[in-house]
């Protein structure tokens, strides 16, 4: 998932917070640095399967880390959810 998430200054502080780098994170999640970066710098969301290692490798329930970007694609879910009642409705 890529797109400008808020994600970026919290990975980022957790992960200094612990006093890892990013290399030690892309090995424990199995991934690469570069993908590390990248969501520190909000251009990719981590699946969920990175998602739930970085909570644990973190030491943060994911709430934490991702509350902001669930909360807006909850409201995208149910805006669109409403836009095709309306368009049930019209037929």
């Amino acid at each position: 998932m890529c797109a400008g998430y808020p994600i970026k200054n919290k990975l980022r502080l957790y992960r200094r917070a612990k006093g890892l780098k990013q290399y030690e994170i892309a090995y424990a999640l199995e991934t690469s640095q570069e993908q590390v970066s990248r969501w520190e710098r909000g251009e990719c969301m981590p699946n969920l399967e990175h998602a739930l290692r970085l909570s644990a490798v973190l030491n943060r329930l994911v709430n934490d880390m991702f509350f902001e970007v669930f909360d807006e694609e909850r409201d995208i879910a149910i805006h669109r959810m409403k836009d095709l009642d309306d368009v049930k409705q019209q037929s």
